[in-house]
């Protein structure tokens, strides 16, 4: 049985689509690097939203003439948002916080729906995926010009690098989604010239990582490396010469770039600090507390979205993710978000059954590998409060129920073609 019934048909003109497909990818880089200055004056952000708009009105016709479906995922977040919204109005302190919330999160469903819609009808998440890179390589360009990358890397500084209206842990998270984007277009594009050129680019990328001393995001690169070897290259390695030296060429480079980073960065500091602290700081622990007898004072529907920074000692959001969906939503809530994970985990692995392109394999891979270190994050900073993170997940919710078809055959890779596959 189908997943979802096929929502191209042969008749339609790929010649028409082209440009509306076309359009809809460059609507998303401009949202996506938008956001980089959306908090600068009051024109950034009117502007930055009026774009996001466009995308979404523009995805609106398009889910109708061209048949498509929301996923099952995208369903349970606006569920999440609903109950969320439904409970937060009833009990939520502080209105004013809920009310901003429930909005960002309600724009976050408008951007999700749209970048899975218009990537379903593509068949392809590589635009995707490359809009994450060329953000960071935006940011590692910033960082570089400003001198905050030194800054970052110096251990005797007091300060963190980072980009402003951004804190360091976001440059260092953004950092690692653009090296998501790079590890994912190297198995999707054939051409050797260009593989080679995203080298050097994941290794800047890299280094901008470690000089934003985000602890959290140097511990997700090292833990996405390890599981896209696993899940991409695991039993080519057992049985390919040229696999298991690539893999442990790309192992040694990790270990080299940990012992960089823990001895001469700032990053390494912190680290330290953090062992000596047993692992958790004072304020994350108490944070994790507070998490905790929030949800019990209310377990079914939490406190409010928005109202964990109202009730902390520490004024500060619970910076993790399993702690401020049951915190501020509740039980109900928390089952209703974290319900996404498994279901897309359970298509990826219904899809890698049926694929035998190297490349739509390599490409379940990656996801396999993103959704375990999103999950890994989640321990450290809320990530259903990111654009990032959701447009992440709508980027492999939509390439994978665009894949989904009646017949397994169906299932093929797409790389950089703006049109759908018909079949």
């Amino acid at each position: 049985m189908s997943f979802v019934s096929h929502p191209l048909t042969a008749d339609q003109d790929r010649a028409e689509r082209r440009p509306i497909l076309l359009l809809a990818d460059l609507l998303m880089i401009a949202v996506m690097l938008g956001t980089l200055v959306a908090e600068e004056g009051t024109a950034f952000p009117l502007l930055n939203r009026l774009l996001g708009l466009g995308l979404v009105l523009l995805y609106v016709p398009c889910h109708f003439v061209y048949r498509l479906r929301v996923a099952p995922e995208l369903w349970l977040f606006g569920l999440f948002i609903a109950w969320g919204f439904a409970s937060g109005v009833a009990i939520a302190g502080d209105q004013d916080a809920f009310y901003g919330y429930a909005a960002m999160l309600t724009r976050f469903l408008g951007l999700a729906l749209a970048v899975a819609g218009f990537t379903m009808a593509k068949r392809s998440a590589a635009m995707n995926f490359l809009t994450l890179a060329v953000l960071a390589v935006c940011l590692a360009i910033y960082a570089r010009w400003t001198g905050v990358y030194s800054l970052g890397l110096d251990p005797g500084t007091t300060l963190r690098a980072g980009m402003l209206p951004w804190n360091q842990n976001m440059m260092g998270l953004l950092t690692l989604y653009g090296i998501m984007g790079l590890v994912y277009l190297w198995g999707t594009v054939t051409s050797r010239l260009v593989r080679l050129g995203f080298v050097p680019l994941t290794v800047a990328l890299a280094l901008t990582l470690v000089s934003s001393a985000s602890r959290k995001s140097f511990a997700g690169l090292l833990a996405f490396v390890l599981l896209w070897l696993a899940f991409c290259y695991g039993r080519r390695v057992l049985r390919s010469i040229p696999a298991l030296l690539g893999a442990a060429l790309v192992v040694v480079g990790m270990v080299c770039l940990t012992i960089y980073a823990l001895d001469e960065t700032r990053l390494g500091l912190r680290v330290e600090s953090a062992v000596e602290a047993g692992g958790l700081d004072e304020t994350r622990t108490g944070l994790y507390k507070e998490g905790w007898k929030l949800f019990t004072n209310n377990p079914v529907a939490g406190v409010g979205l928005g109202n964990f920074v109202t009730l902390s000692a520490f004024h500060l959001y619970s910076h993790s993710d399993y702690m401020e969906a049951l915190a501020t939503t509740g039980l109900v809530g928390f089952v209703l978000y974290f319900s996404i994970y498994p279901i897309l985990w359970w298509r990826i692995a219904r899809l890698k059954k049926a694929a035998t392109d190297p490349r739509v394999r390599y490409q379940l891979g990656v996801y396999r590998a993103i959704i375990l270190t999103l999950l890994a994050l989640g321990i450290g900073a809320p990530t259903f409060l990111s654009p990032y993170s959701w447009f992440l997940l709508a980027s492999m919710i939509g390439h994978t129920w665009g894949l989904c078809s009646r017949e397994p055959a169906a299932v093929q890779a797409v790389a950089f073609r703006a049109v759908p596959v018909v079949h």
